[in-house]
């Protein structure tokens, strides 16, 4: 009697839910409900309904939280679509318009990096804001984004690097549940690869149209030297380099006051250029790591911040320290090889103005690059096996940011070199000139030299060594030095001379000179970071590998 008095008292919609989930009387508690329960139920609701009900709001906070993470990717895709197709019309179109020569977390070593990127970013920036002062005022010239494109770059550059290592904690802590936390993240990592897709294709656009202006001048230096001999052909050729570039929209020459500006920027492009692109791909990949670190909101609070960026900052409070024994000797062979190659740049871009020794140009900067790589290749080997004797880390340790970025970037070393042995191959047959084969041997050593340097590295981070024999000896550390030293040279090497497309003729003629020009700025920017990539993981395997571990 009593049960039918109780149950009269609950409402026919828990009589219901009971009926449905738990018929066994007996499992009935009197009482009110615990006091952590969300909402207040009546009495005799047992403790399986309302652990069901719990699981219910759970179920559905994790479907909301995955739909919040699924809508904000396709946010940030909708905006890298924009951001290459608005680019790509502005220059294919034939609408004149006045256009300017735009722009083209881990370690402390890799944040410098990031720094300096940034602030040569921010450098170009502010010369594309001086273009503006350089036009006139009339209505058909005056256009105001040209001085407002630059502020916001540089507004967004500063900002992004003022998050990005002081505020992005903060930033997680208080809205790791809501969406503006995805979405605002995605958005900048979106902002990221549209910039540098835009660089991408603004860059291309103008190298196409210097490499066909400098064809002309020389055609047209042929006709006035060799009127009789040369003026017809000579003359229809220009013609059709004109052709060839009369879609491509240029500069009203009418609309600029005086060119200083416009010289500037060209003349510093090649140097300033890659470094918004190697900018952009490092806080891409910073940023991925923090939009997953946010997305994870059913993740433990230790966890979240032992886990990607988070280990990288707490890492980097530490003291900064540096030690430099056992490594004279691979600084002192890494010097020398800095001295030979700034000679090598320096008469590359010596011989390369004229046109008869162009050639003898770029095949000593490939016997040399050829020669440092085949030397890296063989102090990776060594380095290997001297460091075979260093055990294993105990611990699991987890690919860290760097390594991350060391795969990204690996694939433009792939792109690039596998390009470059197809076209040089076929023109070696062409040309049938035995010291071609230089031109196959360079490509070839730096693809073989990035896959051994790359596992090296790999093997080497799960290391450490356990002995004070060990400590004090350091074995394979010169090696290390020697790796480390090289690869930044490498990275000079390929920001200076490869990062142009007309450092290679031959690839330029066999692919053509829209495909090769495409195909090197695509590449190169990832080729470049790549070097510098590596020079960050060598810099922490020169650093903490060497240091003894607990057992």
């Amino acid at each position: 009697m009593n049960d039918t008095g109780e149950n009269e008292s609950v409402p026919p919609a828990y009589q219901m839910e009971l009926f449905n989930h738990d018929t066994n009387r007996s499992q009935f508690v009197e009482g009110p409900p615990p006091a952590s329960s969300s909402r207040r139920l009546p009495p005799n609701i047992s403790v399986h309904t309302q652990h069901k009900a719990a699981g219910k709001k759970v179920v559905t906070n994790e479907g909301d939280d995955a739909l919040a993470t699924t809508i904000s990717a396709l946010y940030g895709k909708l905006l890298v679509v924009l951001g290459v197709s608005l680019p790509v019309t502005k220059t294919l179109t034939s609408k004149p318009s006045i256009t300017t020569y735009d722009v083209r977390y881990g370690s402390f070593y890799l944040r410098i990096g990031v720094v300096v990127f940034g602030f040569c970013s921010v450098i170009y920036a502010v010369l594309s804001f001086g273009q503006y002062f350089e036009l006139k005022g009339t209505p058909e010239c005056d256009n105001i984004l040209v001085a407002v494109t630059p502020l916001v770059r540089t507004t967004f550059v500063v900002g992004q690097m003022i998050y990005v290592f002081s505020l992005h904690d903060r930033f997680l802590e208080v809205y790791k549940h809501a969406l503006v936390a995805r979405f605002g993240i995605m958005h900048m990592i979106a902002t990221n690869l549209s910039e540098w897709l835009y660089v991408v294709v603004e860059e291309t656009k103008y190298d196409i149209q210097q490499h066909f202006r400098n064809l002309e001048e020389r055609n047209l230096i042929q006709i006035l030297n060799n009127p009789n001999e040369t003026a017809s052909g000579s003359f229809s050729e220009s013609l059709e380099l004109r052709n060839s570039i009369a879609f491509l929209p240029d500069k009203s020459s009418e609309c600029w006051r005086s060119q200083i500006m416009k010289n500037l920027l060209r003349n510093s492009s090649p140097f300033l250029f890659p470094c918004t692109v190697e900018y952009s791909l490092l806080c891409t990949v910073i940023l991925a790591v923090m939009w997953r670190t946010a997305c994870n909101s059913f993740e433990s609070p230790r966890t979240r911040k032992q886990s990607g960026v988070n280990v990288i900052y707490a890492r980097s409070i530490s003291q900064f320290s540096v030690d430099c024994a056992s490594a004279y000797k691979g600084l002192i062979a890494g010097l020398l090889v800095t001295l030979i190659s700034t000679i090598s740049l320096i008469l590359f871009f010596e011989l390369v103005r004229q046109p008869k020794y162009a050639k003898l140009a770029v095949f000593q900067v490939n016997v040399w690059e050829a020669f440092v790589l085949g030397t890296s290749i063989a102090v990776v080997i060594l380095c290997y096996m001297k460091m075979r004797t260093i055990g294993q880390r105990r611990e699991h340790r987890d690919l860290e940011l760097e390594h991350i970025l060391l795969f990204v970037t690996q694939f433009g070393v792939f792109l690039y070199t596998s390009f470059h042995i197809i076209g040089a191959y076929f023109m070696m047959n062409a040309a049938n000139n035995r010291w071609d084969v230089m031109r196959i041997v360079t490509p070839v050593s730096a693809l073989v030299q990035s896959i051994c340097q790359t596992l090296l590295v790999l093997d080497a981070w799960r290391r450490g060594c356990s002995t004070p024999e060990q400590v004090e000896r350091k074995p394979g550390r010169q090696m290390v030095t020697f790796l480390l030293v090289a690869n930044m040279v490498m990275w000079i090497v390929n920001r200076l001379v490869n990062n142009r497309a007309e450092s290679y003729p031959e690839q330029m003629e066999f692919y053509g000179v829209w495909a090769w020009t495409i195909i090197t700025h695509m590449c190169m920017p990832l080729v470049v970071c790549y070097r510098f990539q590596s020079s960050v993981c060598l810099y922490e395997v020169w650093k903490h590998v060497y240091k003894q571990t607990r057992k």
